[in-house]
């Protein structure tokens, strides 16, 4: 068994405990009823049982939230507007291409809810440029048993022959 829930569960037996010490100082009494000295604290505390962490799904379940996989759907969004990120200046000053991961999470009806960019090569230039674009993007529902689903989805956006600086921001 991991060491972090019986920590944790130790943290808190010892946290309920000083809170039941405290109440019992401010009131002037211990835990048998006797007269305390203001100062005096009486600490008793008792590890409790680890909590039991909850079961994951199985592999091919349904993720959290009942958003479906691809693999799991008899129709597949697909894209119904054009969606061009905006090359970020940081990039285009350095002659980078690169490529990001996106994990779109879609509603019934094909909006986005989420996006995530998930990996970057480079990281720190090309994410946010993904994220932006996609985060107004609309696609055709996702379908399983004729039903339009949630759907959860990765796409890798290329960001390839980085356009010429504006020589003008470069002098700024």
């Amino acid at each position: 068994m991991p060491a972090m829930p019986s920590r944790l569960a130790g943290a808190l037996a010892v946290s309920a405990a000083l809170h039941a010490a405290v109440a019992a100082g401010l009131h002037g009494t211990g835990a048998t009823g006797e007269a305390l000295a203001p100062e005096t604290f009486v600490l008793q505390a008792q590890l409790a049982a680890p909590a039991r962490p909850a079961p994951r799904p199985a592999p091919g379940s349904l993720l959290p939230a009942r958003y479906y996989r691809l693999s799991e759907l008899d129709e597949r969004p697909q894209i119904m507007t054009h969606v061009t990120p905006a090359y970020p200046d940081a990039a285009a000053r350095r002659f980078l291409s690169g490529r990001v991961v996106v994990r779109l999470d879609l509603d019934e009806a094909g909006s986005v809810e989420r996006v995530r960019a998930v990996k970057a090569e480079p990281a720190g230039y090309f994410e946010s440029a993904a994220e932006r674009a996609f985060a107004v993007a609309r696609f055709t529902p996702g379908v399983k048993d004729g039903k339009a689903v949630k759907v959860r989805m990765m796409l890798e956006v290329n960001f390839d022959s980085a356009p010429p600086p504006d020589l003008g921001k470069l002098r700024r």
